[in-house]
């Protein structure tokens, strides 16, 4: 017999996330969302011995979470696409349907987590070559629940694989999507294996030219581009005000910088929690 298990429900807080259930399998009919379910745990006079577990782990999150917030702080950096995920992510309104596509844009997200004290429900599915359906989904999602902001965090060759999603006639006023383009399919870039490769460009990216302002246009999306933090910054408030109706925020970057950029964080964090 198929069990059915409602979908994820993240809860920013000083650590980041917590998982309720298992999204992969198939979710009973939407529901209003409630309040996200906590784990709980004993005082140390109840067991100790679960106290003495919780207690280094509750550490490192703190640590974690601070390193993440000075990390995120540093001057000069150049424009790339985790600090600017980190940065939107910020603006999420509370109650939001977060869609994660595949490749860069889940693990983003997942290391950054979302603001303290919103709710946000998040959704993730794995199509065809990782790719497959992720923009559908969403469509699908804002049409199904119309009175709450959903959002598709996703990248360009997702993106522009699906852009029939958008072929049809209702209307999606609480739809927003932010597309990371760097021309590439940069995953590549950051996972070990493909980019020790000389054929990495050749075989393993999808270079392509494309930008999304025509599918924008011809769909009726409000369409913004980006391309530096001062341009973010300003678009984002816009962005997401309600009476924007249903937008594209295109941000692009270098996936060269991108790769060279997230593989210092990671180097660092390597650094500073061994110490």
């Amino acid at each position: 017999m198929n069990r059915q298990a409602p979908p994820l429900f993240w809860r920013g807080g000083p650590g980041g996330e917590v998982p309720a259930q298992d999204a992969t399998r198939v979710a009973p009919r939407p529901q209003p969302l409630g309040e996200p379910v906590r784990l709980s745990w004993p005082t140390p006079d109840a067991d100790p011995a679960k106290a003495a577990y919780l207690k280094p782990w509750l550490a490192a999150e703190s640590w974690a979470t601070g390193f993440l917030q000075d990390f995120m702080q540093q001057p000069n950096q150049p424009f790339n696409e985790f600090t600017a995920i980190y940065r939107a992510l910020q603006h999420l309104p509370d109650r939001t349907a977060l869609h994660l596509a595949n490749s860069m844009a889940v693990r983003y997200a997942n290391i950054l987590g979302v603001p303290a004290g919103r709710t946000v429900e998040i959704f993730a599915n794995r199509g065809t070559s990782g790719i497959d359906g992720c923009t559908s989904t969403a469509v699908g999602a804002a049409l199904a629940q119309p009175g709450r902001p959903v959002v598709l965090l996703t990248g360009d060759v997702a993106f522009f694989y699906d852009r029939n999603a958008f072929w049809h006639n209702y209307p999606t006023p609480n739809l927003r999507l932010v597309l990371l383009n760097n021309h590439a399919g940069g995953i590549f870039r950051l996972i070990e294996g493909p980019r020790q490769q000389p054929e990495l460009e050749e075989f393993f990216e999808t270079r392509q030219p494309l930008r999304a302002e025509n599918t924008a246009r011809d769909f009726g999306l409000h369409y913004q581009a980006v391309s530096t933090f001062a341009e973010l910054e300003s678009a984002l408030p816009v962005f997401f005000a309600a009476e924007t109706g249903a937008a594209l925020l295109e941000i692009t970057t270098d996936s060269a910088t991108n790769a060279e950029f997230f593989e210092h964080y990671r180097a660092l964090v390597r650094t500073s929690f061994s110490h």
